[in-house]
């Protein structure tokens, strides 16, 4: 499922992206929102034109924001990007297989985990431990709870006592 979550959050950056570049052309092009209404002789397909590209470019941003944050595990981004998705699944057609695809993905019990247990980051400027790094923190961490303190050395004589 981590590929899937990947590909959900590319997907949704692309949608933002296209969809606001695609709703600001043709607003610009058509004069604004109310001149774009009225480019079109017939009232209804121009009212359902212009809501549809309004919907586009009010949902632009959330996608963007979705999909940036859903790839980085954030778990308040994987319900911010269910209620998306759903909203998406409104927008027919492209938005409707996004936003179903987004509910499986994020809907699936074994999405769940990648969220609440984030892998670490990685990335441009982002150092991840290494070998070495992780073997000298369990040392560290086996010294200190193999160490003479005093509480070992009552916890040993207890044990012995018993």
């Amino acid at each position: 499922m981590d590929k899937h979550v990947a590909l959900l959050g590319r997907l949704n950056i692309a949608y933002g992206i296209l969809g606001a570049l695609i709703s600001s052309v043709a607003f610009v092009s058509g004069g604004g929102i109310l001149g774009f209404y009225r480019w079109f002789d017939d009232r209804f397909f121009g009212l359902m034109l212009t809501t549809t590209l309004t919907a586009q470019l009010l949902m632009a941003p959330l996608c963007l924001i979705g999909g940036i944050f859903v790839r980085r595990y954030h778990d308040w981004a994987r319900i911010f990007l269910i209620v998306v998705s759903a909203l998406n699944s409104l927008n027919f057609p492209v938005g409707s297989l996004l936003g179903v695809y987004g509910l499986w993905v994020l809907l699936t019990p074994e999405t769940e985990p990648l969220f609440t247990d984030r892998p670490p980051a990685q990335g441009k400027g982002k150092k991840v431990a290494g070998k070495k790094a992780i073997r000298a923190a369990s040392k560290a961490k086996a010294s200190s709870e193999n160490s003479d303190s005093p509480s070992s050395i009552l916890g040993l004589k207890r044990a012995a006592g018993d």
